[in-house]
């Protein structure tokens, strides 16, 4: 277990989860996936625990597959997505790179050896994996592939925030994650804009990472509160890089209109697509109204 001022030490490239939950399947089904994912050499795999209580059970992972290059463990008893990714750079500062994966996450074969070959060609530029997200996800890697061939044709892949970002330790320099979004999220937003600004803009990288769909699986009202208060939070994030916010609002009140038809005519279908648009509806009402 690394205590929290000790670093990773001998790796060039390190791969960071934070996860609340040890026992989490699907954080063992994440652990599984990488055990198999071939890995550059000086690389490491580095766990964050984000929990204020005990660090879980660690007898667990001996029953996991894990990655075939040094694990180490670090604890941060703050809780929150900032907070719990900041110990993940705070333990990573003499490598070279990190890149951030969330702990419901798989990737397609190759991912970590293209993330870090991109990085070898242009070792200034800030990262991102193409991701998507899955209502069912696969349990093998045959099948991982087969659905990220799927995202590709379909075009469905989004470039995501911290979730496959690889960061460059002497790009980042003193930047960390603002811990104003602790509970809210958004954190990761918040950190591109401020390279952005300095930039260094993220860069798309066609490899394919799939993550769980877990608001299709909230009830439809918590799902709705969550995407109020995230177009509440774009609004923050506008103010804190002093970007004009009257412009936003407008375009919000706008696509209410257009978000809200639109939601109407998704009750004929799907009930998963109904929610994506809700979501739309809610996110464009919270940036209206905050």
């Amino acid at each position: 277990m690394l205590d929290s001022d000790e670093l990773v030490r001998g790796a060039k490239l390190v791969v960071v989860v934070c996860t609340r939950d040890l026992g989490s399947v699907n954080f063992h089904r994440t652990l599984t996936f990488l055990s198999a994912q071939e890995w550059p050499r000086e690389s490491a795999f580095c766990i964050v625990i984000n929990a204020d209580g005990e660090q879980g059970d660690l007898a667990g992972l001996d029953q996991i597959s894990l990655p075939a290059v040094p694990v180490w463990l670090t604890q941060e008893r703050r809780l929150g997505f900032s907070s719990a990714r900041n110990a993940g750079l705070r333990a990573c500062l003499q490598s070279e790179a990190l890149i951030f994966l969330d702990d419901d996450t798989i990737v397609e074969t190759d991912w970590i050896v293209k993330m870090w070959h991109s990085h070898k060609s242009d070792s200034n530029a800030v990262l991102g994996s193409l991701h998507d997200r899955l209502m069912i996800m696969p349990t093998d890697q045959i099948e991982t592939d087969h659905a990220a061939l799927r995202v590709r044709e379909q075009k469905s892949a989004t470039l995501s925030g911290s979730n496959g970002l690889l960061l460059p330790l002497k790009t980042l320099g003193d930047l960390r994650f603002n811990e104003f979004f602790n509970e809210s999220g958004g954190e990761d937003t918040d950190l591109l804009l401020r390279l952005a600004l300095l930039g260094y803009e993220e860069k798309a990288i066609d490899c394919i990472a799939l993550e769980l769909d877990r608001v299709s699986h909230d009830p439809w009202w918590q799902d709705a509160i969550s995407a109020y208060r995230s177009g509440r939070l774009w609004v923050v994030i506008n103010h804190l890089n002093d970007q004009p916010t009257d412009w936003s609002r407008f375009k919000a009140f706008l696509g209410i209109f257009t978000g809200g038809t639109v939601f109407l005519l998704a009750f004929l279908r799907p009930r998963w697509l109904r929610r994506r648009k809700m979501r739309l509806v809610m996110r464009r009402l919270g940036v209206l109204f905050s």
